[in-house]
């Protein structure tokens, strides 16, 4: 660009020009979609980096990964397991429901 006499227009800090008040906005978006780590925001605006190792992992950290399914490496029988739980839950409440709707049936033809 040089050779061709262009200009070069540079900014060692570009967050110096952004306001205050959007930083922390800013910060959020850039790690809740995996542009930047915690601890690379944290150096940008002028902080010392935490030494927390997960500072320096690029996630969201609005979503809550166990240890088994970082990087989507569930395994198989840990969904079936989850399949079960949660069809026993739907049994209890159809259960708890029909004897909702034969206790409001009693009612009904006690009051006849």
């Amino acid at each position: 660009a040089r050779s061709q006499r262009q200009s070069i227009l540079f900014f060692r800090d570009p967050f110096k020009l952004v306001p205050v008040d959007h930083i922390a906005d800013i910060a959020d978006k850039f790690t809740r979609n995996e542009i930047v780590s915690s601890n690379e925001i944290r150096q940008i605006i002028g902080m010392k980096p935490s030494n927390d190792p997960k500072a320096d992992e690029l996630r969201n950290k609005n979503i809550n990964q166990s240890s088994d399914e970082i990087g989507g490496m569930g395994s198989e029988t840990d969904t079936g397991e989850k399949d079960q739980i949660v069809n026993d839950l739907l049994d209890t409440l159809e259960q708890q429901i029909n004897d909702i709707i034969d206790s409001v049936g009693e009612e009904e033809e006690d009051e006849q």
